[in-house]
């Protein structure tokens, strides 16, 4: 897996640096104010899925069982998709990452933001 560092959007801005994946499976450091900024350079769709550590249910009385399921997104040919933040309790693990994946990596480009 690929760590993918974080860029900070400050005051003054910040000119993003995508990163080309290098695989399908990657992670990033989540203080739970970071998105994904991805680009899908490539031919044909990609799915992202940004894993939830565990699935987690919540018993409702008005709505029944609620469940916590992996955020997953499709990403068109030559599309920009933004997605995140994500809550810490049920995206990280125990050394605070995030991992998610995507169904093709080829051209594919990603940057993790933050503001602050």
């Amino acid at each position: 897996m690929a760590l993918i560092s974080i860029q900070n959007i400050i005051e003054d801005g910040l000119v993003v640096t995508l990163t080309a994946l290098a695989a399908t499976d990657n992670t990033f450091t989540n203080s739970g104010t970071e998105f994904m900024y991805i680009e899908n350079a490539s031919g044909g769709d990609v799915t992202l899925t940004v894993d939830t550590i565990i699935t987690t249910t919540i018993e409702n009385n008005i709505y029944g069982d609620l469940v916590k399921e992996n955020a997953v997104t499709a990403i068109a040919a030559g599309k920009i998709v933004m997605i995140g933040p994500f809550p810490v309790t049920a995206y990280n693990g125990a050394d605070s990452l995030v991992d998610f994946s995507v169904t093709a990596f080829s051209s594919v480009n990603v940057a993790i933001l933050n503001i602050g």
